[in-house]
C-alpha cells in the first residue's frame, strides 16, 4: 500500500513534539509518511525534515495536514484559509480516547491524555500530555488545552479558547464564548 503524504503547519517546539507523537505511533505511520513542514520560519530543515514556504506550497488533494502551531489565532487563520484541505488527527500510542467519544479531524493528542466516554472533540484542538476530557464534555474547534489541564465532566467549551498547565474547568461549565484565556493552575466554574 502506497503511504499518504503528511505536511505539518509549523516548525518550532510544538511541531518537534507533534512530530515525536507521530513517529512513536505505529499505526500511523504505516499510513503517512512525514514529508516536511509549512511555515513561515524559513530555515532549511526542520527535524531532517524540509521547511517549505506556505506562499510557495502547491495544496493537492492528495495531501494530508496537521496544525502544530500553539498560537491559537495563528492556527484561525491557517483553518480560515485552507477548510478544504485534509486534516488528520495525531495522537501518542500512550493517548487514552474512549471508544464512545466522536473526534473531529486534525486534532493533537499528546502522551497519557484521556478523552472520557461520551465526549465530543471539534476539530484542530491541541489536548496536551497528561490532559483530561471527562465524560460527556462537548469541545468546539481550535482550542488549547494544556499540559495537565482539567475539563471535567458534562462541561461546554466553544471555539478557539486556551487552557493553561494545569487549569480545571469545574464540572458541567459551559464557556459560550471564543478567545477565552484561562491561566495556568486556574480554577473555573461557569455556569449559564
Amino acid at each position: 500500500m502506497k503511504k499518504k503524504l503528511l505536511f505539518i503547519f509549523g516548525s518550532g517546539g510544538y511541531a518537534s513534539e507533534v512530530v515525536d507523537w507521530f513517529i512513536a505511533n505505529k499505526k500511523l505511520s504505516k499510513i503517512y509518511t512525514l514529508k516536511g513542514f509549512i511555515s513561515d520560519d524559513l530555515k532549511k530543515t526542520f527535524i531532517d525534515f524540509p521547511v517549505l514556504s506556505e506562499n510557495n506550497f502547491e495544496f493537492k488533494k492528495e495531501y494530508y495536514f496537521n496544525i502544530a502551531i500553539g498560537d491559537i489565532k495563528k492556527r484561525s487563520k491557517i483553518i480560515r484559509r485552507y477548510k478544504k484541505i485534509n486534516f488528520i488527527n495525531i495522537y501518542h500510542p500512550q493517548s487514552v480516547i474512549s471508544k464512545t467519544s466522536k473526534l473531529g479531524k486534525g486534532n493533537s493528542f499528546g502522551p497519557n491524555c484521556y478523552i472520557g466516554p461520551d465526549t465530543i472533540i471539534g476539530d484542530n484542538n491541541i489536548i496536551y500530555y497528561n490532559a483530561i476530557i471527562s465524560h460527556g464534555s462537548n469541545i468546539g474547534s481550535n482550542n488549547f488545552i494544556g499540559p495537565g489541564a482539567k475539563i471535567l465532566g458534562d462541561c461546554t467549551v466553544t471555539s478557539s479558547n486556551y487552557f493553561g498547565a494545569g487549569s480545571v474547568l469545574i464540572q458541567k461549565s459551559k464557556i459560550k464564548k471564543n478567545f477565552n484565556f484561562f491561566k495556568a493552575n486556574s480554577i473555573t466554574k461557569k455556569k449559564n
